[in-house]
């Protein structure tokens, strides 16, 4: 077994070799089969571990996982520091590690920043390709940092919309973005008016008081919440949701963040579903253990 140092790859290294978001599809739909399927899958991933860092306002997360059918160990760390807005430096961080399954040396060190933001909105990708309304044409996004950038680049790649809405907190940041990206896209004064009508909405934004309430919500529509938490926990917005969990562990361990209607663990293994007369679905990353929701009002 090789001696040789790990290897490291730059942020700069992983846009060149990824350069969009969608060349991660066909890994991750078999990685969220695979983590559906239990013990037969053959994925072991613990609960996300979380470390505050009291002093300086901050989190460290340890998100390690086995994946037997790829033969793949790895850890991602993230740290995140939410009170960042006299600072230039970014709010989250991300390194990979992988490691010899065979003997636990380490191979490599992977700057995970470019790799959190394709990865998360691919799999956003995904549960809309499976969710979304077979006629949607516009696209609301909610937020204007990163992720808001690769939710952008992916669903207008994969998807015919016809109209892409944003809405920000700091109006700035939303016409920054707008005017950097390649397609027509429409800044709205306020979230209701970037979400009313839509089809797909997507919420990428640090708030942490909700921005999304549900009578906003046309029947039918779409939403990914990446990550879910008071941004979304209205309860006009929550009050019909049922769920599909590729695994209910990550959100039973920490029920702020799981709805009502999800408390049911029948309907939250393998992706089986649960309907109400006002259907949804709430589909979880394996890799990700924050939810994305489809609302169906």
């Amino acid at each position: 077994m090789s001696s040789e140092p790990p290897v490291f790859i730059s942020a700069a290294e992983v846009e060149r070799l990824l350069p969009r978001a969608s060349l991660l599809l066909p890994g991750l739909e078999a990685a969220l089969c695979n983590f559906s399927a239990g013990a037969a899958g053959g994925v072991e991933q613990p609960l996300r571990a979380v470390v505050p860092v009291r002093p300086h306002g901050g989190f460290l997360g340890v998100m390690p996982a086995y994946s037997a059918a790829d033969d793949a160990l790895t850890t991602k760390l993230v740290t995140f520091y939410e009170h960042r807005g006299d600072s230039a430096a970014p709010s989250h961080r991300a390194t990979v590690l992988l490691f010899d399954p065979r003997c636990g040396s380490l191979r490599a060190v992977l700057d995970g920043t470019v790799i959190t933001a394709k990865r998360t909105a691919a799999v956003s990708a995904i549960a809309t390709k499976l969710l979304m309304p077979r006629s949607a044409e516009v696209l609301c996004i909610l937020g204007a940092g990163v992720q808001a950038r690769s939710h952008y680049e992916i669903f207008t790649e994969l998807f015919p919309f016809t109209e892409v809405r944003l809405w920000s907190r700091t109006e700035q940041h939303a016409l920054r973005l707008a005017s950097s990206v390649g397609g027509a896209v429409r800044v709205c004064g306020t979230a209701r008016e970037a979400v009313v009508g839509a089809d797909v909405i997507v919420t990428v934004t640090m708030a942490t008081t909700p921005i999304l309430f549900g009578e906003w919500v046309k029947p039918g529509a779409h939403v990914n919440g990446t990550p879910c938490s008071a941004r979304l926990r209205a309860p006009s917005l929550w009050g019909a949701i049922a769920c599909s969990l590729g695994s209910v562990q990550p959100l039973a361990a920490r029920p702020a963040f799981l709805p009502a209607a999800c408390t049911d663990t029948r309907c939250a293994h393998g992706g089986s579903w649960s309907r109400r007369p006002s259907s949804a679905s709430f589909a979880a990353s394996p890799f990700l253990s924050v939810p994305f929701v489809s609302v169906s009002p």
